[in-house]
């Protein structure tokens, strides 16, 4: 499957903004309340993908693993690292 130059340009976009929040998270665990804002911002970049998505031409499957990774890294990994936070 080869992607257009405006899909590639959009998973560029989604993984930049993926490690942007990596680097930045380590802030959270000095001030947990900033948690809750990145949940909202999560729920905003997720809401916002899926109208993006829509004018792209993806296949569905694509669109799927995208959405997918999104949440895994909002439903999952968010909150075990939050909790490891707490817990040390």
């Amino acid at each position: 499957m080869t992607l257009t130059s405006r899909q590639k340009k959009l998973l560029r976009c989604a993984l930049f903004i993926f490690t942007l929040l990596l680097y930045i998270f380590p802030i959270f665990f000095k001030n947990p309340s900033l948690f809750f804002l990145l949940q909202l911002v999560w729920i905003i970049t997720i809401h916002l993908l899926q109208q993006k998505l829509k004018l792209f031409n993806l296949t569905s499957s694509l669109k799927t693993w995208i959405i997918l990774a999104f949440f895994f890294f909002y439903i999952i990994l968010m909150p075990f690292l939050l909790f490891l936070s707490f817990s040390i």
